[in-house]
């Protein structure tokens, strides 16, 4: 079951990147980012502020979805057997 995880991850994340790669070739122009109410400007790449938001997005989607597994166990009692651990998740 891993060695299926490890292909399917694989055959995902490989034309994910190429796709990546392709856009930060073709769109190296750079774009003004005017901050306003602290009246900055920072000139960037448009890869690199679309990239940026994309990371942000993931890390953000990560945490929020891994809030409520960190909740339940902090809330499951030290289980040493972890068939009972799993039958009190609602894990078969």
């Amino acid at each position: 079951m891993a060695f299926l995880k490890k292909i399917i991850l694989r055959l995902i994340a490989i034309p994910i990147g190429i796709a990546a790669v392709v856009f930060c070739v073709n769109n190296r122009d750079d774009v003004t980012i005017n901050l306003w109410p602290i009246s900055l400007m920072i000139e960037i790449p448009i890869y690199s502020l679309i990239l940026g938001i994309l990371a942000f997005g993931l890390i953000l989607g990560v945490l929020i979805s891994s809030m409520p597994k960190i909740r339940l166990n902090k809330k499951l009692p030290k289980e040493n057997n972890t068939a009972d651990r799993r039958a009190l998740m609602g894990i078969k």
